[in-house]
């Protein structure tokens, strides 16, 4: 009897092990390319700003938003600033393709 109680709890740490090895997994708002940061102002209630970076924390898009809930808990918000990240990123990329640029806006010197 003892043994077979052994051999059950070394079966359960063994599974239990195993089942710990895993990847936690990626929650479908976050994006393998880039990522975005939201700023509110609590003087201007329903004013935001939200900047997209790519994952060599160049900034490459930005928005602002006026007037405007934004609940960044739920999950139909983040998957919409994912959406926005993705699009910010494939313009960016086209606009900066075969320039070898790694900034947004060039800043020219006037005499």
């Amino acid at each position: 009897m003892y043994m077979l109680a052994g051999l059950c709890i070394c079966m359960f740490a063994a599974i239990s092990a195993f089942s710990q090895q895993k990847d936690p997994s990626v929650p479908a708002w976050v994006s393998e390319h880039g990522y975005w940061v939201v700023e509110t102002n609590t003087h201007r209630p329903g004013w935001h700003r939200v900047r997209f970076y790519d994952n060599g924390h160049t900034l490459v898009g930005e928005q602002e938003m006026a007037n405007a809930k934004l609940n960044i808990k739920r999950k139909k918000v983040k998957m919409k600033l994912k959406a926005m990240l993705e699009s910010s990123l494939q313009l960016w990329a086209r606009q900066h393709a075969g320039n070898g640029e790694n900034t947004i806006v060039k800043k020219e010197n006037h005499p």
